[in-house]
């Protein structure tokens, strides 16, 4: 048999594979996201932030905080739009709005959404914040739409990032900000965390890590790229402990002397990575 043969065979065989693996990779990224979407469609109700949280000064702090850094202000623009994508109950949904009354929240979860809007009438916030349901790799939004597009704690549970990331590149304005938190995989605490919580691997966080996305980021026509180091401690700690606030503080000042040191860029807890969408 020639060589032509042998390597029109080969050809063949590989068109043959990827023809029998494509919809089977296709089938198992819907079936992964029917699954995370029943989940928290399941567990909404027992999630643990939403809307009223945030008057409880140290969380409050805490995500402000969170917020500062990440986006690199709080000062927003009558005019500007912002996106929440995976706004979950939109307890950072409103806190955006303190940066701008123009807000749009999505969620693929019908549970989330619903104990978001309700948690939003009850604090009858005169901000004018839009819960959509939706899903971010399908964005209902056209082209140029948002000034800054923000997601927090959700690329790690999406099937296939980089289609998300596409999306959110695609509904920011030229020059829009493109801004993503997400946790760090190499905190000790998060170690613990996949042990507990069906949800979370470290499979995940590793596709969603500073590195991968930081690549999406450039994949998807961004420049501007920056990574930032947030907070030591998990927002979560604030939900289970109960120490006074003097002592919330204090703890809020010994993280900011470690933030300093080298150490804590592989030890926070999360971690936010912006970009400017190219003109």
């Amino acid at each position: 048999m020639s060589k032509s043969v042998i390597s029109w065979s080969k050809f063949g065989f590989v068109i043959a594979r990827c023809a029998l693996n494509t919809p089977w990779r296709v089938f198992s990224l819907l079936k992964s996201k029917r699954r995370m979407k029943k989940f928290f469609d399941q567990t909404a109700g027992a999630y643990p932030y939403t809307v009223a949280d945030l008057r409880e000064p140290r969380f409050y702090r805490h995500c402000m905080k969170r917020m500062r850094i990440a986006l690199g202000t709080t000062n927003g623009s009558e005019n500007s739009k912002i996106l929440d994508i995976g706004c979950g109950t939109a307890y950072f949904t409103f806190l955006l709005s303190k940066l701008n009354k123009q807000v749009i929240g999505i969620d693929l979860s019908k549970s989330m959404i619903k104990i978001g809007k309700r948690s939003l009438t009850y604090e009858r916030t005169e901000s004018k914040i839009e819960l959509v349901l939706a899903d971010g790799e399908h964005l209902p939004f056209k082209n140029n739409t948002f000034d800054i597009v923000f997601c927090l704690d959700f690329l790690h549970h999406v099937s296939n990032v980089s289609p998300v990331i596409r999306e959110m590149a695609r509904v920011a304005i030229l020059d829009g900000k493109i801004v993503a938190i997400e946790p760090n995989f190499l905190n000790p605490l998060y170690a613990i965390l996949c042990l507990v919580r069906n949800e979370e691997s470290f499979e995940r966080f590793l596709k969603a890590s500073r590195r991968e996305l930081g690549k999406l980021f450039k994949e998807s026509n961004m420049d501007n790229i920056t990574a930032k180091t947030l907070d030591f401690y998990p927002q979560l700690f604030l939900k289970l402990s109960s120490f006074p606030d003097e002592l919330s503080r204090f703890l809020d000042y010994l993280e900011e002397l470690l933030r300093r040191q080298p150490a804590f860029s592989f030890l926070s807890s999360h971690f936010a990575i912006t970009g400017r969408k190219k003109s």
